[in-house]
Parts: structure tokens; sequence; C-alpha cells
């Protein structure tokens, strides 16, 4: 990892991040509140089956995930997650292809030069209506509701 991209890019974002006071679509001010901002002992986190090859060993990480991925389950929002090093512009072209009802959990997306470029592209992307940034993390969300395009950058806490 180029650690001089990695201080650069973790200082824009610390600067740009907002909590959930600034979000003003009613769908992110819900998942803020609702899903990440909801109190979580450690020894309830317990990923699914089909979720354990992805648990973070960040346990702060691991929180973060399991309490969103507890909110989509209760929304029934299907969640697919990308791995850091499968971050790839097929894998962007992949993603019009999930349903509407979809969370797309993307790894790694300051991990290097080329993950962010991706991820600008894909913030870019009209056929994806809401982009958010946790640094760590980025979410895509695939929605048939008539929303206008909207990126955020959020703090995870």
């Amino acid at each position: 990892m180029d650690f001089l991209f990695f201080l650069k890019s973790y200082t824009c974002y610390k600067f740009k991040a907002k909590d959930e006071y600034s979000l003003h679509s009613p769908f992110m001010f819900d998942f803020f509140v609702n899903g990440l901002k909801k109190p979580c002992k450690s020894k309830d986190i317990y990923f699914d089956s089909k979720l354990k090859n992805i648990i973070p060993k960040s346990k702060s990480l691991r929180k973060f995930l399991f309490k969103a991925f507890q909110y989509f389950k209760s929304q029934d929002i299907e969640v697919v997650y990308v791995k850091k090093d499968d971050f790839s512009l097929d894998c962007i072209e992949n993603f019009k292809s999930y349903s509407s009802n979809t969370a797309i959990v993307i790894e790694g997306i300051y991990k290097n030069k080329s993950n962010y470029n991706l991820w600008k592209s894909l913030q870019a992307n009209q056929d994806f209506k809401i982009c958010s940034d946790f640094f760590d993390f980025g979410f895509v969300f695939l929605t048939d509701k008539p929303l206008k395009k909207q990126n955020y950058v959020l703090r995870k806490r």
C-alpha cells in the first residue's frame, strides 16, 4: 500500500466526513441512525454462514459490518459483498444486473489508487443512486425509488 496515498486519502476523508445531521435522504438517515448507530454488544455479533468468510480482523469493523448487515436484513435488502482484491471494472458492470433492492458493500476503496479511481467512477455513474463512503467500506444502494443521485462521505461512529 502506498503510504502517502493512504495518508492523503485519510486526511481528506476526515475533513469531508459528516454525521447523521447532514443527511437529507430519509433512507440514508434511517440507515445511519437505526442501523449504524444502534448499540451493539460484541458478544451479540453473529454473522450468517454465508458471510463468515468476510469478517474483518478489527473488532470495530466487525461491529460496523454486523450492524449494517442486521439493518439490511430487517429491511429485506439483499447484500452483495466485494472483497478489496475482487473490485474491478468488470465487477462494476456486474452491479447493474442486481435487483433493485440491493446493497453492495465494497471493501478497501482506498486500498490503492486503482481501487480509488474505480470508486470515483462508480460514484459518477448515474445508474447507482446512492453511494456512501465510510473509508474502510463503500456502500452502493440500488433502488427503483425515484431518488436523485447522492454521494455521501460519512463517519462510521
